[in-house]
């Protein structure tokens, strides 16, 4: 199937599904109305049952949004390469401190319910990384901080920001087997669902002063000691408290934390934090 036909098929879906949902909730506020007339069990469970069903075509619903958005990309893409217009726009290396300023001492987005379906632990469900947004790649035997340049025919361009400082700014091209996403958006109040497990591993950087901009621009292998959840107002700022081996246990806010593919686990065993 063509990609121009895979468009004209998702957005029927697209627009059906939208179409259920505003159905759903028409149905559920005439239901209750006639509820509050005359109260009774069958009801009840009856606006139960569509509020289930409307919270179901509803992901549906998202999840068809988000497909038309990446068919859309990948023609326009398309359409950019036949037409010779594509160009790569690579940030200038006064760009990128200021994005690893931004990335280092920002703060992430905090989202309330509903939650994104890649909110939290679950970034790596982005299969289409947005230029200037920040991945995890392995590259070199190491797992590295990278800057996303573009993300065409399934191959993501991106530039290792800590070679910018010299100058370099190499344009590196990943499959999608050698990157995964950052999170972007955690809940507003830690939630155990959108965390990774305890005592799971996980890769994440490392600071290594008391300074806001002293994190590593590489992932280490650790281990989860504590979830956000797990921890009481009083226990500090917000994060995971990790275990980087060696003794070394350092609280990790959660955009800093990425989930440790099965494929990079044997990678991982090498990429222990030495200090």
């Amino acid at each position: 199937m063509s990609n121009l036909s895979q468009f004209t098929t998702k957005l029927n879906q697209t627009f059906n599904s939208i179409d259920m949902v505003n159905q759903l909730i028409v149905a559920i506020s005439t239901g209750e109305t006639s509820f509050r007339q005359n109260q009774n069990l069958s009801k009840a469970e009856e606006i139960g049952r569509q509020i289930n069903t409307a919270s179901g075509h509803y992901k549906i619903s998202l999840e068809n949004v988000k497909s038309l958005i990446n068919i859309v990309d990948e023609l326009i893409a398309k359409s950019n390469e036949s037409n010779g217009s594509y160009t790569l726009s690579i940030p200038s290396a006064e760009s990128v401190k200021d994005m690893l300023k931004s990335f280092f001492m920002g703060r992430i987005k905090t989202r309330s319910s509903p939650m994104p379906m890649n909110c939290g632990c679950y970034a790596f469900k982005v299969k289409n990384p947005k230029p200037n947004s920040f991945v995890c790649a392995r590259y070199n035997d190491q797992f590295a901080l990278m800057i996303v340049v573009s993300f065409v025919n399934q191959i993501l361009k991106v530039i290792d920001p800590s070679d910018s400082e010299n100058g370099g700014q190499n344009v590196i091209e990943l499959t999608n087997e050698d990157w995964t996403p950052l999170p972007t958006a955690i809940p507003d109040k830690p939630i155990s669902r959108w965390e990774h497990s305890k005592d799971s591993l996980v890769l994440s950087l490392f600071k290594q002063t008391e300074s806001d901009d002293s994190w590593t621009m590489s992932f280490y292998t650790a281990k989860v000691l504590q979830r956000p959840c797990d921890k009481t107002p009083d226990q500090g700022e917000r994060g995971y408290t990790l275990d980087f081996d060696n003794g070394i246990v350092q609280n990790v806010p959660e955009q800093f934390v990425v989930n440790l593919p099965d494929a990079w686990k044997s990678l991982s065993k090498e990429t222990v934090l030495h200090v």
